[in-house]
């Protein structure tokens, strides 16, 4: 017998992702340029994804624990990828002022 709590978890998650998707792509995009117009975007994804899965509130609450779940994730990666690039320019600099000094 297949678990339906992990079916419909699976598909919760699948559309958490999809928000957070959506949201990261309008941010990246520029489109979006200040708090108030993320939670605009934001809460514009959220009854979208609402609307064309046909959620109900109880649906709806566990994908938005989901989506707080996606979000922190999505931003740990960026702040990994601006450490990265950081310690690149950093090394960058260190390389151009001691080649200036020879």
């Amino acid at each position: 017998m297949m678990d339906l709590n992990f079916t419909r978890r699976r598909h919760e998650l699948a559309i958490a992702k999809e928000i957070n998707l959506a949201l990261t792509d309008g941010i990246n995009g520029n489109s979006i340029s200040s708090i108030p117009d993320v939670r605009a975007k934001l809460i514009d994804q959220i009854n979208l994804a609402c609307e064309r899965h046909q959620l109900d509130e109880a649906a709806a609450h566990r994908v938005m624990g989901y989506l707080d779940r996606e979000i922190d994730r999505t931003t740990r990666g960026a702040v990994r990828a601006n450490d990265q690039v950081t310690t690149i320019n950093r090394a960058l600099e260190q390389t151009m002022i001691a080649g200036r000094a020879s």
